[in-house]
């Protein structure tokens, strides 16, 4: 499973590079709400490919935005767990003081 992910993160570079189609591989945030469950798999899944993509790096420089890319997407991902985290401690202080 992982090797494909490798794979897609790869040919995705390849495409980006000769100005093709946009990315497929993207989270979605609408999808994310609804199902906060994948955003934790996703997160699992792009820090896996962010480790095979270093080493990646590491042999090769033109996996570089590739793992930008994933880096970027962790980073996102990140932010908005602490966003929500941030407001459930908000609505929860507000339950115990109301």
């Amino acid at each position: 499973m992982f090797r494909t992910k490798a794979v897609i993160f790869i040919r995705q570079a390849q495409v980006s590079r000769r100005g093709g189609t946009r990315p497929y591989y993207k989270s979605d945030n609408a999808t994310l709400r609804r199902f906060p469950h994948m955003s934790d798999q996703l997160l699992q899944d792009l820090i896996e490919a962010r480790h095979k993509l270093a080493q990646l790096v590491l042999m090769d420089r033109v996996y570089a935005p590739v793992f930008q890319r994933v880096e970027r997407e962790i980073a996102a991902l990140e932010t908005e767990r602490d966003l929500v985290e941030r407001a459930r401690a908000v609505v929860q202080f507000h339950k115990a003081a109301g």
